[in-house]
């Protein structure tokens, strides 16, 4: 199995495996003017994504080539014209009316502020595939290689795991077309809750080993490790391990 391992930002790790999803249909609602926050991210399929903490922003594949040049950077953009994707499926995410969001049209405000209820200086993400046991496995580590204690918290790092859309979902054409090929299969997700969502012909779901508790205190030099577990459909899939809080307003 072939990995590939990048690393983005100090606070965002990615690892490409080979191991196609479905999900489920959907409903949007479309909207003007809100601020989303996040680093531009392009993954192995061109698609282009705000990650925001474990939250996904969606780019349309018709907007996405003038954020390029920020490819790897935090910006915040003004959202002319987006649609929010309601979840109901509880299994995913726990309560109704959460959404995701797909940006069909925006104006670069600028860099990201900063209003993270967390520190972030003197922190490295490290992710290490494991294949030894029954499907993908993968070891995480945050590391203080600063020079002050650093309080982590845990609601806020988690994996996302990204993968070709799937041909089912059931959207108005003109939605269809601002759709690029790939999508989050996991997402809104941390090291404290279960997370499952299953299906009569799938299943989407992982565990964490050991699970942490909700704020971790980690002093110069010492890390944090625990081992994600996946279980997924066959196919190809780019795996992301992120510390962060959503920020949109």
């Amino acid at each position: 199995m072939h990995i590939l391992r990048t690393i983005a930002i100090p606070c965002l790790c990615l690892v490409t495996l080979s191991g196609a999803s479905q999900m489920m249909s959907t409903a949007y609602a479309q909207q003007s003017g809100r601020e989303y926050s996040g680093v531009v991210m392009f993954d192995r399929w061109d698609s282009c994504y705000l990650i925001s903490g474990n939250h996904v922003i969606y780019i349309s594949k018709y907007a996405k080539d003038a954020l390029r040049p920020y490819k790897g950077k935090t910006i915040q953009v003004n959202a002319d014209d987006f649609y929010e994707q309601p979840i109901s499926n509880s299994a995913i995410v726990p309560g109704n009316g959460v959404h995701d969001t797909l940006i069909r049209a925006y104006k670069i405000i600028g860099p990201m502020p900063d209003t993270r209820p967390y520190v972030l200086a003197g922190l490295q993400l490290i992710a290490e595939p494991d294949f030894e046991g029954i499907g993908p496995h993968f070891f995480v580590e945050i590391r203080n290689v600063g020079t002050r204690t650093n309080t982590l918290m845990s609601e806020y790092i988690g994996p996302l795991l990204l993968g070709p859309s799937p041909k089912s979902l059931c959207r108005p054409p003109s939605e269809e077309l601002d759709e690029d090929v790939s999508t989050a299969i996991i997402t809104r997700a941390d090291l404290l809750s279960p997370w499952y969502w299953g299906g009569r012909t799938f299943t989407v779901t992982y565990t964490v080993d050991p699970r942490p508790s909700g704020r971790v205190e980690l002093s110069p030099g010492k890390s944090m490790k625990n081992r994600i577990g996946l279980t997924i459909p066959p196919g190809q899939y780019q795996f992301l391990f992120s510390y962060g809080v959503n920020q949109e307003k």
